[in-house]
């Protein structure tokens, strides 16, 4: 299991972020703000990107929400569905944008 998935099932937050940064090479501050958004899509990118499993990505999906929430199993296999689709080259993009905005 990796530290990312761990961090993020005991819901710890600042550290899960980061464990993302360090992994990904992109500004915690920048991480923040994609995670803590309403949308999934930068989730996946990420973790697509980096090559994290499927279970770490679900568990930053519900670390997300947060441990009094509960993401309905339909919208989990949805999010499931779109990252199985995502193609690793289009996260790894998306990733590059994200590492060159901030250094700009």
């Amino acid at each position: 299991m990796s530290v990312a998935t761990t961090l993020a099932r005991e819901y710890r937050y600042e550290e899960t972020v980061a464990a993302l940064s360090a992994m990904s090479g992109v500004q915690i501050a920048t991480l923040d703000r994609l995670m803590s958004g309403e949308r999934h899509d930068p989730i996946l990118i990420v973790g697509k990107a980096i090559a994290l499993q499927w279970a770490t990505v679900r568990a930053l999906i519900l670390l997300r929400l947060g441990p009094t929430r509960i993401a309905p199993p339909t919208d989990i296999e949805a999010v499931r569905s779109n990252f199985a689709r995502l193609m690793r080259s289009a996260a790894e993009r998306v990733l590059s944008f994200w590492q060159t905005r901030q250094s700009a």
